[in-house]
């Protein structure tokens, strides 16, 4: 199967309403997820699926769960803004689209201390995807807007076997 597997997000872009400004603000980041799911620096696990802890990354039903290393760039040396925290399930029958559930934890930079909820199907295999940004905490409390994104690199042979 997969020896590592690196997603990186890019593009990021919310849309936000923030209590700390009287008017509406909006907001574009750009932030890079390192989402690897195996090896001794995993982010991510398999926690249950139809073959449990063992189940395929690409089958139907398959749950992860996600500490992934947010970061400014697309390098893992990049300076670190936070964590992206939760699940995601393997939601579709045919294996290509995960539904993901996660917070931003930004534990550094203009945002530190503040979160981001995200919320949606992802069909990985689009170049582009949108997901619903549907609250924050901190300076980002009230967010919404939505979230694009894109996958930079995919380290994974399993793509190619389904």
């Amino acid at each position: 199967m997969a020896s590592t597997i690196i997603l990186s997000v890019i593009g990021l872009v919310f849309l936000l309403v923030s209590s700390s400004y009287l008017v509406s603000k909006e907001e574009k980041m750009v932030i890079y997820a390192h989402d690897i799911l195996s090896g001794p620096n995993a982010t991510g696990i398999i926690v249950g699926g139809m073959g449990g802890i063992s189940s395929n990354p690409l089958g139907f039903g398959t749950i992860f769960v996600i500490d992934d290393v947010l970061t400014t760039g697309p390098e893992m040396s990049s300076t670190v803004l936070g964590r992206a925290q939760g699940i995601y399930v393997n939601s579709e029958v045919k294996g290509t689209s995960l539904h993901l559930s996660f917070s931003i934890v930004f534990e550094s930079g203009k945002y530190n201390g503040s979160t981001i909820q995200i919320l949606g199907a992802d069909p990985f295999y689009q170049k582009e995807r949108e997901l619903s940004v549907v609250g924050g905490t901190g300076m980002l409390k009230y967010a919404r807007g939505n979230a694009i994104l894109e996958t930079v690199s995919l380290g994974c042979s399993c793509i190619k076997d389904m």
